[in-house]
């Protein structure tokens, strides 16, 4: 038998010494960015301007110039990566844990998995 266990927040700890102002930074842009931009398009800018950053890496081995894409490519990283929770948190738009709780504490995500394995494996208990 699997325990369950709940799902616990974790605690959010910024020791840079830059991080008081990124957060009011951030905050502040949040605030000032279109409603038509979400969180989830701030994920797909970080996660294509990274996949770009690597790609100009990979091309500054043919051409040198090419390292000089990686800065802003970088700072989009940025931009999208860090600004995608705090825009989430500062319009109230987060998203559902993936691995929801159903009302017996089990976890949907484990329910399915043990279902899906018990019409495939053959048990040994």
């Amino acid at each position: 038998m699997t325990p369950t266990t709940e799902f616990k927040t974790a605690a959010r700890e910024h020791t840079s010494f830059l991080a008081a102002a990124e957060k009011r930074t951030l905050i502040w842009i949040a605030n000032r960015l279109p409603a038509a931009v979400n969180s989830d398009h701030l994920t797909t800018l970080g996660f294509i301007s990274l996949i770009l950053a690597g790609a100009s890496y990979w091309y500054a081995s043919v051409n040198a110039w090419a390292l000089l894409l990686v800065i802003p490519l970088l700072a989009l990283n940025w931009f999208g990566d860090s600004l995608d929770g705090t825009l989430a948190r500062v319009r109230n738009r987060q998203h559902r844990r993936w691995c929801s709780t159903t009302s017996s504490g089990t976890s949907r995500t484990r329910a399915r998995r043990r279902s899906a394995e018990s019409s495939v494996l053959p048990s040994f208990t």
